[in-house]
């Protein structure tokens, strides 16, 4: 969300990224970014480091493919072929 900001202004990427399709996605990566960075510098502990790091970029990704026409209905239907092909 950041590196967008330069091409579009502060502005209207603030605007874009609370948009009601986007806001979920925004809450869930600004604060799996605050959990990162807490869990590193303040509690220490990997496995949660982990958990935020993933959360996080597993919302970049639902944010990104929120600008692509279909493309969360296809990262919906990519991610749930390979979950059914990885529980076989």
């Amino acid at each position: 969300p950041t590196a967008c900001r330069f091409v579009m202004g502060p502005t209207t990427q603030c605007n874009n990224m609370f948009h009601p399709d986007r806001r979920m996605a925004t809450l869930i990566y600004i604060g799996s970014m605050i959990g990162t960075f807490c869990s590193v510098t303040l509690i220490r502990f990997g496995p949660l480091t982990l958990v935020c790091v993933i959360m996080q970029m597993s919302a970049l990704l639902w944010y990104v493919f929120s600008y692509i026409p279909y493309g969360r209905a296809c990262l919906k239907r990519c991610c749930s072929s390979a979950f059914r092909v990885a529980s076989l």
